[in-house]
């Protein structure tokens, strides 16, 4: 996401069985590069929202974020294959609105400023080399 875009948004698609493991989410491009795919792991300037237990990572820190009743029980995840997630992250607002099947799960945002031409990257994180997502779709709005 450019600095000409003001909001951007994903959907992504659960491809695996086991989602305990799959992270979403976006980060500062420029900070990219040192994560080396870690990106879950996060440090304070990422917004995650972790498929297992639909915790948020903000600040550099787990805490409650999704409080629906998971679709299953057990340690696969709180998404089955199939479903979908849309993450849609807003530049002025600097925050991340999560969504899934059921409607909206909830709004993250950062505590902190960055400047006006920075850019951000949407990130998926997996733990396993058999989970995956794909996106179903994306959509950009620019300024006017």
């Amino acid at each position: 996401m450019e600095s000409d875009c003001v909001a951007a948004q994903i959907k992504f698609k659960i491809l695996c069985d086991n989602t305990n493991g799959v992270y979403v989410g976006v980060t500062p491009t420029h900070l990219q590069a040192s994560y080396k795919g870690y990106a879950a792991c996060g440090r304070a300037d990422t917004l995650v929202y972790r498929c297992r237990d639909g915790d948020k990572r903000l600040n550099g820190r787990w805490s409650s974020f999704n409080t629906k009743p998971p679709g299953r029980k057990g340690g696969k995840g709180r998404y089955r294959k199939g479903e979908q997630i849309t993450i849609t992250f807003y530049r002025n607002w600097r925050s991340l609105i999560v969504e899934d099947l059921e409607g909206m799960v909830g709004r993250m945002a950062f505590d902190m400023s960055f400047p006006p031409d920075c850019s951000f990257n949407f990130f998926v994180d997996t733990c396993l080399s058999s989970q995956s997502v794909s996106i179903v779709s994306s959509r950009w709005i620019r300024k006017s």
